[in-house]
């Protein structure tokens, strides 16, 4: 189980790069949009800022993503209990996420059947007796 967690990690890691990319992408192209932006002359202003603000909106929660995504990849990687509740929700996120249909959906799946997994309790759990001293258990 525990070669499953690290492959989930990683690619966690690599998911988080790519949403950084996208949200990084949306936040230019919400600076960088104008009225000639649209190719036609019937746009109003309060068009534009609507859009640029639905760009940033959208940036800003694909770097909230990637953080989270970040953290529990890193949180997976060093063992600590709290990357299974943290993943079990990010995986619970991935199955209803319409971005990325079906690539999103099979890491959720996937993601649920490894963290809901009895062995993932003994992988997080092994981290936390082998910090108790020998003697007091």
């Amino acid at each position: 189980m525990a070669e499953h967690i690290r492959r989930l990690a990683w690619i966690g890691v690599a998911r988080s790069i790519l949403a950084i990319l996208i949200g990084s992408l949306l936040v230019v192209k919400a600076e960088k949009l104008g009225q000639s932006s649209y190719g036609y002359t019937r746009v109003t202003v309060e068009t534009v800022a609507f859009d640029q603000l639905a760009f940033r909106w959208l940036g800003g929660l694909c770097f909230f993503f990637a953080s989270l995504r970040m953290a529990q990849a890193g949180l997976a990687l060093v063992r600590n209990s709290w990357a299974r509740p943290l993943g079990l929700s990010l995986a619970l996120f991935d199955i209803v996420n319409l971005c990325l249909f079906p690539v999103s959906t099979a890491l959720g799946l996937y993601a649920l059947v490894v963290y809901r997994h009895p062995d993932t309790l003994d992988y997080f759990d092994s981290r936390q007796k082998a910090r108790v001293p020998a003697g007091r258990s």
